[in-house]
């Protein structure tokens, strides 16, 4: 969501110049780190360290907030907003795992979500997603909302300081080395990546590095128990730069997720120049198209053999790195920006006026 909003809301000012966006956010939040929102930032009185405060200022507190400032429009980016009031609301829902997925939350948690998912969503004067298979999620889970739902897909950005590694028979590296990154939760299956890395005779094992953990990474043990240290690097979240530094150093993004909304990682590995591998599921399909490899990922084995015949054949790295170089290009932040003005638009009472207010996390 952390890309959504830092893309999105830039380019909606800049096609928008006429427009006041002004983001709510939570008592605990860094303004430092959200220097980038082209407008008014307001700290709310609200805490973001439960799920369950933070789900009270999306649905009770932001309408509060909007009538105060005669807001013309609310747009909730994180699958959750108001259920009441007379300003018009745009939900932008990523996805719905808390519906696909029901295991992976606890019985009140899960029930909670759930019911705050379709109170927002029939509230919703229009719904945004960002695929076309989150959309028929949403149509499955939430159907008198169909005639409300457009969809506006992601991009993986621009990086104009990276270059793009199209020709890797003619690299020289010491050692290979996968990316993969995310949060984790149980459906981005970390632990098959690391077990097939496992699997891989030790003279063309390559080095994984996976970001997106904490201080106590659940991850550690298992690479502990497989005797791993030596390949594997677990890292927290860390700045942009830093991952620029990744991509450039890393031969295949590996992507294990069994469950994505979009699988904006992959796209962003291909605006890079690198190579993909990631989970044969029919949103990364929808995604990737013909620039990535797609694997069984719930089999380590089947992984751990694509990845080691990948690395084998520079042919195949180079092949995918301009296939995923051109596949990227076709996904832009400005077209997401003009899709997503569209359905404002729509929703404005003055559109002539357009004045917006946004609200964001």
């Amino acid at each position: 969501m952390e890309s959504y909003v830092r893309q999105l809301y830039p380019e909606i000012a800049k096609q928008r110049p006429n427009w006041r966006l002004v983001a709510l956010v939570s008592q605990e939040t860094n303004l430092d780190l959200i220097s980038w929102f082209p407008g008014e930032i307001v700290q709310m009185k609200i805490q973001n360290k439960s799920p369950f405060r933070w789900a009270f200022g999306e649905i009770i507190s932001v309408n509060r907030f909007a009538k105060k400032i005669e807001a013309n429009l609310i747009h909730s980016p994180a699958n959750i907003g108001p259920i009441w009031g007379r300003t018009a609301v745009v939900l932008t829902l990523q996805d719905l795992l808390s519906f696909e997925k029901p295991q992976l939350f606890g019985q009140l948690t899960g029930v909670f979500l759930r019911t705050l998912i379709r109170m927002s969503a029939n509230h919703a004067k229009s719904i945004l997603t960002i695929s076309q298979f989150s959309k028929l999620s949403i149509e499955k889970h939430l159907s008198p909302t169909k005639k409300k739902i457009k969809v506006s897909e992601l991009a993986g950005g621009r990086v104009s300081n990276t270059p793009k590694k199209d020709n890797f028979s003619n690299q020289n590296r010491a050692k290979a080395q996968l990316l993969s990154g995310g949060n984790r939760l149980p459906h981005k299956n970390f632990e098959k990546l690391i077990q097939s890395l496992a699997l891989i005779p030790e003279p063309e094992r390559p080095l994984l590095v996976i970001t997106g953990g904490s201080d106590n990474d659940p991850l550690a043990k298992l690479v502990t128990e497989l005797a791993l240290e030596s390949y594997v690097e677990l890292k927290s979240w860390i700045p942009q730069e830093q991952i620029e530094e990744l991509y450039a150093d890393s031969t295949i993004y590996v992507f294990p997720t069994l469950f994505e909304g979009f699988g904006l990682p992959i796209l962003e590995a291909m605006s890079r120049g690198c190579p993909v591998i990631c989970s044969d599921i029919p949103v990364l399909r929808e995604v990737g198209g013909e620039a990535a490899i797609y694997v069984d990922t719930n089999s380590p084995a089947e992984l751990a053999k694509v990845i080691t015949q990948t690395l084998r054949d520079t042919s195949t790295l180079d092949v995918l790195a301009s296939r995923g170089i051109q596949r990227a290009s076709e996904f832009t932040w400005e077209r997401t920006a003009e899709k997503t003005i569209t359905v404002f638009e729509e929703c404005l009472p003055n559109q002539e006026f357009g004045l917006l207010r946004n609200e964001g996390h």
